[in-house]
């Protein structure tokens, strides 16, 4: 038998009316459950966000290159490619970037 390629899958693309805001994150340590603080959070700096339905993702941990993160101890080590990722409709997308204008360093 040869090999066969598997039919590729479409990949999710995101919609029009949709925008990602994508955050570097300036972390050593992250509990692994940190979604719910992460969504208060926000929610209590952008309370709107509820309102218009915006997707807060977790910040994900990447393994690799040999090395494992330890989920038995409850803690991720986040390295410098590690994002935070707000999805938000683009129509309220200035409320959000007056918000970051105001939060910038």
């Amino acid at each position: 038998m040869f090999w066969q390629e598997d039919i590729k899958e479409e990949h999710f693309t995101l919609p029009d009316d949709v925008q990602d805001a994508v955050f570097n994150i300036h972390s050593k340590v992250l509990p692994i459950d940190h979604a719910y603080l992460l969504s208060q959070a926000l929610l209590s700096e952008l309370p709107w966000l509820s309102e218009v339905n915006a997707g807060i993702h977790d910040i994900s941990v990447a393994d690799g290159n040999g090395w494992e993160q330890d989920h038995e101890s409850g803690f991720y080590y986040p390295s410098k490619r590690s994002k935070l990722s707000i999805r938000i409709p683009k129509k309220n997308w200035m409320m959000f970037s007056h918000w970051q204008e105001k939060r910038s360093i």
